[in-house]
């Protein structure tokens, strides 16, 4: 578990990481933003709820 709460796996992380993917937690709200930084410019790539498994969810949806 990091430091918000949320729990994301630490090979899930390495794998994040690895493609050049940020967190952003939104604890007040309880969502998860990934997000890339290409240059100057941020693309938000997905937005989950916190409830939702969004470490499987992503994994699918983002090829890791």
């Amino acid at each position: 578990m990091d430091l918000f709460g949320v729990i994301i796996s630490p090979k899930a992380l390495s794998q994040l990481k690895k493609h050049g993917y940020h967190i952003i937690h939104f604890m007040r709200h309880r969502y998860l933003m990934l997000y890339r930084i290409k240059g100057t410019t941020a693309y938000v790539d997905v937005i989950y709820h916190q409830p939702q498994d969004y470490e499987n969810t992503f994994a699918d949806e983002l090829d890791l």
